[in-house]
């Protein structure tokens, strides 16, 4: 027993030293102030943290906007660039990989290119940070591989899409009963004698068929052979060749003939359209060919000119309408060929002062309350912007802001593409955005849309109006009351509206009250156009 005790008073002696070594190890308890104002906050050296960023770059043969899906190839040589001035480059298969800090902005950069997305955030690391370039010349030069295979309806069955929607039981059919070279042709319609108790659309389609930017002559020629009991046109009128030329209701734009939605025509037609290649829709200028004729002989149409349709793929539809009432129409179609001729090409923009940096170009109508100014405030490149509207910062007014300039789109021209870079902001509690894509530039789409915009609400605008400004033609795109942290691309083909001097117009609105402002920043604005070079 004693042993033990005295074995125990060693050990404690011993272990003494090292307890205290490990208490004084030990962080002392903070003492918690009786007052907050007593408390000392030291400050703490954060690493700013940094990301790998890599992707591809490939450049489109299809401009930004299309309805087609754009052929695509690497795009070599591009230049990435952060917020701190450092680069990478894409290889030969269009490869970059950069490494930014947290909160930069990568840009890419390549003359004669632009890109979607014009640049994107570090936030994370990314291996799919992808851009699209493109460029109005390679765009412009896009290669057409394509061809109308068995023109003449030879092949039974091939290429033809014969179309049963909306036929009511009178689909077309290959036949050797009628023929304009060789043997076989296309039918179309109903014989007489036969009876439909709905309105029938007897129709064949072409596949997708691309109308190269490039092209100089996009031709279609085809031959009918009509025959129609519709009064007045008998028998006895084929010798004079009298043909209907009724309207094509402006309700058929936009719109598939297989939709049961179809507008009612009330009388039968002979036709030949152009079609949206995924939704078979109508396209505005798409209706080539609109007659009821009885001539009962091959006749030629054409060349009817698919040049509208340049940088696009389409489908080509033609065939009968018959409506309910006794009197029967057909046509029997042949030999549908289309030529395409392709030439050098020149490309321009055709806007001064597209960055907004120098004087000239952008005009506005007076007087303005609040007049547009070219501002630094906000800016792409390289430090300026046009600013229309009113910022948070100004003293608020009940007013319109708008500045336009003119311009003309030469009737030679393949390629007509507007571009620019746009910023809205607002002081407003809430936000949105009606981007209408120029509604393919169809009137019968439109609304006039006052220079006093918009309704009695506030919003931030583009459209395209007439030489002087004004009221707006064409609705590009109407923000509503939008505070973006980020400047958005905006890209439409204006190729429908050569031959025409309008304008491109910028506009705020700002009429609900004071504690709501818009105001709009807009800058590199180019309209880039393309014509043949002689």
């Amino acid at each position: 027993m004693k042993k033990m005790m005295y074995f125990t008073l060693v050990l404690m002696f011993l272990l003494a030293p090292l307890s205290v070594a490990l208490a004084e190890d030990e962080p002392p308890q903070p003492q918690i102030p009786a007052d907050a104002d007593q408390r000392v906050f030291l400050p703490v050296m954060m690493r700013q943290q940094s990301y790998t960023i890599s992707g591809r770059i490939t450049a489109s043969n299809t401009a930004l906007g299309s309805s087609t899906v754009p052929s695509e190839t690497a795009l070599a040589g591009v230049t990435l660039r952060d917020s701190l001035g450092r680069t990478a480059v894409t290889d030969a298969y269009g490869r970059f990989t950069i490494n930014v800090r947290e909160g930069d902005t990568v840009t890419p950069e390549k003359v004669g290119y632009y890109f979607y997305p014009t640049y994107i955030n570090a936030n994370s690391n990314q291996n799919n940070a992808n851009f699209t370039g493109f460029s109005p010349s390679a765009d412009a030069a896009a290669p057409n591989a394509q061809v109308i295979p068995n023109p003449s309806f030879e092949v039974v069955p091939y290429y033809w899409n014969p179309i049963s929607g909306n036929a009511a039981g009178y689909t077309p059919y290959y036949t050797n009963l009628n023929a304009n070279t060789g043997v076989m042709s296309g039918f179309t319609g109903i014989r007489s004698g036969q009876y439909n108790f709905t309105e029938s659309w007897s129709r064949w389609r072409t596949h997708e068929i691309t109308i190269p930017t490039l092209a100089t002559q996009a031709d279609l020629n085809l031959f009918i052979w009509p025959q129609t009991a519709e009064i007045p046109f008998a028998a006895t009128d084929a010798q004079a060749g009298v043909a209907a030329k009724p309207e094509p209701p402006a309700a058929l734009i936009g719109m598939d003939t297989e939709s049961p939605d179809v507008p009612t025509l009330g009388y039968d037609v002979q036709y030949v359209a152009v079609i949206d290649p995924i939704t078979n829709e109508i396209l505005p200028g798409g209706i080539l060919y609109w007659q009821l004729r009885n001539d009962q002989a091959w006749l030629p149409i054409g060349p009817l000119s698919l040049l509208t349709f340049a940088g696009r793929t389409v489908k080509i539809e033609f065939g009968t309408v018959n409506d309910t009432d006794a009197y029967k129409s057909l046509a029997y179609f042949d030999d549908v060929t289309l030529d395409i001729t392709e030439g050098a090409v020149t490309c321009t923009n055709v806007l001064l002062n597209p960055d907004m940096e120098g004087a000239g170009g952008w005009v506005y109508n007076l007087p303005q309350i609040v007049p547009p100014l070219i501002s630094t405030d906000f800016f792409w490149s390289p430090t300026h912007s046009l600013k229309t509207g009113i910022a948070a910062a100004d003293t608020w007014q009940n007013s319109t802001t708008e500045s336009y300039q003119p311009f003309t789109i030469p009737t030679t021209a393949i390629y007509a593409r507007l571009r620019m870079l746009i910023l809205p902001k607002s002081t407003s509690w809430w936000g949105w955005y009606s981007d209408q894509e120029a509604i393919n530039l169809d009137p019968a789409k439109q609304v006039p849309l006052s220079p006093q915009e918009t309704n009695q609400v506030d919003s931030q605008y583009a459209h395209i109006a007439g030489s002087a400004g004004g009221e707006g033609l064409y609705l590009l795109f109407k923000y509503f009351g939008v505070d973006s942290a980020y400047w958005i691309a905006k890209s439409y083909n204006l190729l429908p509206l050569r031959g025409q001097t309008l304008s491109v117009q910028f506009g705020v609105g700002n009429v609900t009250s004071s504690w709501s402002k818009q105001v709009l920043y807009t800058d590199d604005v180019y309209l880039d156009v393309c014509t043949p070079t002689p």
